[in-house]
């Protein structure tokens, strides 16, 4: 008996890791496009995102971004939901003629001072302004990538961009057939278990 019990209590261990394993959200990614960044030209892409999930946290990622003089730019990630626009500043014309050549992640709590070293070394940088400004927010909407070229005489090229938004929402859990198994063994033995004590 106490080795149907212990059966029986591993089974519904096993059941609720299954569970807590499938019901972990992760943040949902959506692409948006590149191009080239001429001089004295304002680049922008936007992402239009129907999922109506509250969002907890925004981060961005410039992809394959090279440039001659960071300098340049003034870049700003813009959100509009239809009745009003919410930006942040991502980097304002720092750096001077440092490099970016690579992938850099905007993150609140990412590394400060962004465009240092030449070239810019690829990471995670905190944005002039913070993110938090979204959250609260339905995520359905526009968003748009800015990158304002101010000063002449330097060019590069965005590969592409990503839009990362958590708004903690997961799929519902589905056990996979090895924990439904294991679920049944459980009940069959508290239910087996019952009944002996039942006829004692």
């Amino acid at each position: 008996m106490k080795h149907l019990k212990q059966t029986t209590l591993a089974a519904a261990l096993v059941l609720g890791a299954g569970f807590s394993s499938l019901t972990s959200a992760a943040p949902t990614s959506y692409a948006g496009t590149g191009g080239a960044l001429p001089d004295l030209v304002d680049f922008s892409s936007s992402i239009t995102v129907v999922d109506t999930g509250i969002i907890n946290d925004v981060f961005i990622s410039l992809n394959d971004f090279t440039h001659t003089w960071i300098g340049d730019f003034f870049a700003t990630l813009t959100f509009d939901d239809g009745s009003s626009e919410v930006s942040v500043v991502l980097f304002d014309r720092q750096g001077g003629s440092n490099n970016p050549a690579g992938t850099y992640t905007f993150a609140d709590g990412g590394t400060a001072g962004f465009g240092a070293g030449n070239p810019i070394p690829e990471g995670t940088y905190a944005a002039v302004g913070s993110f938090s400004v979204f959250d609260g927010l339905s995520a359905a909407g526009t968003w748009t990538l800015n990158l304002d070229d101010r000063a002449g005489l330097d060019a590069g090229n965005l590969g592409s961009w990503t839009l990362n938004i958590d708004t903690g929402e997961a799929p519902a859990p589905v056990p996979a057939p090895a924990t439904l198994a294991l679920f049944g063994l459980g009940l069959v033995g508290l239910g087996w278990s019952r009944r002996k004590k039942s006829n004692i």
